[in-house]
């Protein structure tokens, strides 16, 4: 009898089979017969919800090792270059045996191999939530670093021009080098010594000469299980322009040679730190900034979250570092209700010739523009800002009206002494649920004055009692516009949304009737529904949120 190939049937009848199979059997069609892979994966991967990989693929390895998209996606030898890739390492395991961080290694191989075979990468987001703790000295950790690091010498060897790099802050950080200030006169003349001998010598490493520096240095812990440092990519030079870091540990020794390696040999224009919990304001100014500003010359944008108050005046002091530089963004302080350290200047003011947009909260607003620097080309100034009515708010912005009208005049007078004239947006952040207007009427007298503002984007918060939707709506419109009304653009962001058609039409129209009524002179309006339960996003609020959403609709705010 003879035998039938099943890959010789006419594409028309396997594309009808493949219709009443399930995914995961589709894939294993794909795994058992490459020749019917180049059938089988595009359709599994449309079933998983990536019809177009190589325009934008958004993939989670599995703990299981092989069927998933990471398999499909190898398989698929038509797919030769990705535009935008995500990849996102839960390092969730089945196996109780198995560590999570060893799954998560076994993954991050899997992918370096998907990526080797493509000839072109664009942009990269790398996420890891491993959901598990481990010191950087555990076996699974000096497993997962090499692994890591070839993946990012894979994606540099792609033509990646944007990469982001995501971490959960779960790892526990022991300390493997300790930052220090040789305080004792022996401690200084060592130092000396050793200095001299590294110049002229030179029987240190240069591995152990980005250890030192002026008045300071990194000592290494005895132990019995030591963490080398890395080595920088061997690159003469990447295409990588766009890269953001939020971790707790890349930009510290062992790893921190490799990754300034990396924008040392890269034509980096945009540069985003989020620094949240581990890193301590004392290396990030003596270390890691000094660092970024040797080795990132040509930056026009940063944007900079930080915990420690005090690492936020050393970027401050420095912006002038980037004589290119046109964007700054700064994200959430943490603790919230910490002030701001003041900075000790130099005679000199200082230029940013080519700045012209800044965000930020209002706080770091006044705290940058009343600062001695000078910025002639500055164009626009856009402010986030939460105000909650409560007893016991969250740590934001203090809800004071009368602090509220201090920080704005300070900033119009600031701007006014420099002879800028730059837009300000604001966009109110909703807080928790209210039902009545944000301020009370007999503040708005006070408030008068708050009129610098021209462009204002609301989002209001969810409501427990549906027929009050529509009137609390407009009260907070029109408070907020009684305090700004110089404003001529607005946006209101609604998550309710009427189900039928019909009626979302007659909310929108009812809205935007009474605010023209009040304020005439607003040239564009519009209001946007996002009714899913998700706040409204910027960078600096949303951090290291994938899963963050915005409207379609473009806002006021959308360019924040």
């Amino acid at each position: 009898m003879a035998t039938y190939n099943p890959a010789d049937l006419p594409t028309e009848l396997l594309l009808k089979i493949f219709e009443h199979l399930e995914p995961q059997d589709i894939l294993n069609v794909g795994i058992l017969c490459r020749r019917l892979a180049l059938i089988s994966t595009p359709i599994y991967l449309a079933r998983k919800g990536l019809p177009d990989p190589e325009t934008f693929c958004r993939i989670s390895p599995s703990s299981k090792g092989h069927s998933d998209e990471v398999t499909a996606l190898t398989l698929n030898y038509s797919l030769v270059s990705m535009k935008q890739f995500t990849c996102i390492f839960t390092g969730e395991s089945e196996s109780r045996r198995l560590s999570r961080i060893s799954d998560l290694t076994w993954n991050i191989r899997r992918v370096n191999k998907l990526l080797s075979r493509l000839a072109s990468i664009g942009i990269v987001t790398l996420a890891f939530y491993p959901k598990e703790s481990h010191s950087l000295r555990s076996n699974y950790m000096r497993d997962f670093m090499p692994a890591f690091f070839e993946l990012l010498n894979t994606i540099f060897q792609k033509s990646c021009t944007s990469l982001q790099v995501l971490e959960s802050h779960s790892l526990r950080l022991d300390e493997i080098y300790r930052f220090e200030f040789p305080e004792t006169n022996t401690a200084a003349v060592w130092q000396g010594v050793r200095h001299f001998f590294a110049k002229y010598i030179s029987f240190k490493s240069s591995e152990d000469r980005f250890l030192q520096g002026s008045g300071w240095r990194y000592r290494e812990l005895s132990t019995g299980n030591p963490v080398p440092l890395s080595k920088p990519p061997i690159l003469l030079q990447s295409r990588l322009t766009h890269v953001d870091l939020c971790s707790n540990f890349l930009l510290l020794p062992p790893f921190a040679p490799y990754i300034f390696g990396l924008l040392k040999c890269s034509p980096i224009s945009s540069l985003t730190l989020s620094l949240l919990r581990s890193t301590p304001a004392v290396e990030f100014r003596h270390f890691i900034f000094p660092r970024i500003i040797d080795t990132v010359p040509r930056l026009e944008e940063i944007k900079f979250a930080h915990f420690y108050r005090d690492s936020l005046s050393v970027v401050v002091r420095n912006l002038s570092a980037f004589p290119r530089l046109r964007r700054v963004t700064f994200g959430p302080r943490f603790p919230h209700d910490s002030t701001l350290l003041p900075i000790i200047w130099p005679s000199r003011r200082h230029l940013l010739t080519h700045l012209k947009s800044f965000t930020g909260s209002l706080d770091q607003a006044v705290y940058l523009f009343t600062q001695p620097i000078s910025c002639p080309n500055l164009k626009a100034i856009n402010i986030t800002y939460h105000l909650t009515r409560s007893r016991d708010p969250p740590f934001h912005d203090e809800p004071d009206q009368k602090a509220l009208l201090t920080k704005i005049s300070s900033l119009g007078n600031r701007l006014s002494e420099m002879n800028l004239k730059p837009v300000i947006t604001m966009c109110h952040l909703s807080e928790g649920s209210f039902s009545g207007p944000p301020f009370l009427e007999d503040e708005f007298e006070s408030l008068k004055e708050l009129n610098g503002v021209t462009r204002l984007n609301i989002e209001t918060p969810w409501f427990y009692h549906e027929n009050d939707i529509l009137a609390s709506q407009i009260s907070i419109a029109l408070s907020f516009l009684r305090l700004f009304p110089r404003v001529k653009s607005f946006s209101l962001i609604s998550h309710y949304l009427p189900p039928d058609p019909r009626k979302a039409e007659e909310h929108r129209s009812a809205i935007l009737a009474a605010i023209l009524m009040e304020h005439p002179g607003i040239v564009s309006s519009d209001i946007i529904y996002n009714p899913l339960k998700h706040r409204h996003n910027h960078w600096r609020n949303a951090l290291d949120n994938l899963d963050r959403t915005k409207p379609s609709e473009p806002c006021i705010c959308s360019d924040f």
